[in-house]
């Protein structure tokens, strides 16, 4: 499904972000951690497929495969 997703948009120009994102999620010795991410952001330059990106962080974040660190995470 990852590898699919991905190459689906092959030629949109991924950034290295969402690349990181599918090595990580793609490679066997990352299966058992919790896949957590902090300061991706979807912003940049104009034409960039951004709106893709964040559905598919969103659908991956859906199923359990990743989170986004949350300020509530965080113990001051």
């Amino acid at each position: 499904m990852i590898r699919s997703a991905i190459c689906r948009h092959a030629g949109t120009g991924w950034k290295v972000g969402i690349r990181a994102i599918w090595h990580v999620l793609n490679t066997p010795r990352f299966e058992a951690y919790q896949i957590v991410l902090l300061g991706f952001g979807f912003e940049g330059w104009s034409g960039h497929a951004f709106a893709a990106e964040v559905a598919l962080v969103e659908t991956f974040a859906s199923k359990g495969k990743l989170r986004f660190l949350q300020a509530s995470d965080l113990e001051y």
